[in-house]
């Protein structure tokens, strides 16, 4: 395990990848109920932090434009903790 600058572990692709999966379908699934489905097939498919990022940011601005700014930011900072900063 590595510390990064912030004081974060930052913990290993593989190990990161299968725990970020895991957050964000459940996080998703919490916020969006049933209609979660079709973000959560996306999640299933990436295989690397960067596209996990990539869709982690997407679900942060729809969740933001849904009015739940609060949740959004509880969001992304579940994805920072979990995958490594590209």
């Amino acid at each position: 395990m590595q510390t990064g600058c912030s004081g974060r572990r930052a913990i290993s692709s593989g190990a990161g990848v299968g725990a970020a999966k895991r957050f964000m379908i459940r996080s998703l699934h919490e916020v969006f109920g049933p209609d979660a489905d079709s973000l959560t097939a996306k999640v299933d498919l990436a295989q690397t932090p960067e596209d996990l990022r990539k869709l982690a940011e997407k679900h942060r601005e729809l969740m933001a434009s849904m009015g739940s700014r609060r949740k959004a930011d509880a969001y992304w900072q579940g994805i920072d903790d979990l995958l490594p900063a590209p």
